[in-house]
């Protein structure tokens, strides 16, 4: 008897414990795409993946940053030379207004050679951070 008693008491403990012993935070871990550390996932022969931080201007100047990176990747794998250069200037005047600028720029050339490319994907990251996926046409 007491060890049927024993052996319920048991059973009845264990479910309660594991039943009360849920995480309570759970940090769930973000999962990039694939093509992210593989742009020729699908088999284009010249493809490059370019990142951009979150930017003062917005998405749509950040996704032409992330987009000038790929191209610069693809221009060097076809053999072009690319000059890139971003100048950034921020005044203070009085320690009250403040104005900031950024320019950026992507140079590449090559004899006869006409590229185009396309953009396959875009995805964002949790931390603000956009990745364009861009293929040669």
């Amino acid at each position: 008897m007491k060890t049927k008693l024993l052996s319920s008491a048991l059973i009845v403990g264990t479910i309660l414990f594991t039943g009360c012993n849920q995480p309570q935070n759970t940090i769930a871990l973000e999962i990039e795409p694939e093509w992210i550390l593989n742009p020729y996932l699908d088999g284009d022969s010249i493809a490059a993946v370019g990142c951009s931080k979150t930017h003062f201007k917005g998405k749509s100047y950040q996704q032409k940053i992330a987009v000038s990176i790929a191209i610069d990747q693809i221009a060097m794998q076809n053999k072009m030379t690319v000059s890139n250069s971003t100048v950034r200037a921020k005044k203070v005047t009085n320690g009250r207004r403040l104005s900031s600028s950024s320019n950026s720029s992507s140079l590449q050339s090559v004899d006869k050679v006409s590229v185009s490319t396309k953009v396959k994907k875009i995805y964002n990251k949790r931390n603000g951070d956009m990745c364009v996926w861009v293929v040669q046409k």
